[in-house]
């Protein structure tokens, strides 16, 4: 696959786990799974423009190493650091069910994984 395939096969993927975030939120179900899509849906988006622009991304599912790769391609992201913060525990410990801290709002999940999500396709057009 080439990096431009890469790319739109991550973003296919992120509409994947939004819809299902979005499902989840509408029936006020599963919030740890909600937490985990949103975290997978924005750290593909990430990896997607990062493959975009013909770099290489790490195997990691850190946003915050994701972000600065980006801004060190002259990018902007739409994330702030708060928003990296929220996300970032949800890769790997709900998984295992070491998460001791409050889930947040899914209206809150979803206005960050859409913004995102919406950043990206602009990324990919561009």
């Amino acid at each position: 696959m080439t990096r431009s395939e890469i790319a739109c096969e991550l973003l296919v993927i992120a509409k994947d786990d939004l819809a299902s975030l979005e499902g989840l939120a509408k029936l006020g179900i599963g919030q740890r799974v909600c937490c985990f899509l949103a975290q997978q849906a924005v750290e593909k988006c990430l990896k997607a423009v990062i493959a975009h622009h013909h770099r290489d991304f790490p195997h990691t599912h850190n946003l915050v190493t994701l972000s600065t790769i980006i801004k060190d391609l002259g990018l902007d992201v739409p994330l702030n650091d708060a928003n990296l913060d929220l996300l970032n525990p949800f890769a790997v410990l709900v998984r295992y069910g070491i998460y001791e801290d409050e889930y947040p709002d899914s209206a809150e999940l979803l206005i960050i994984t859409r913004s995102t999500l919406v950043w990206c396709e602009e990324q990919l057009t561009s």
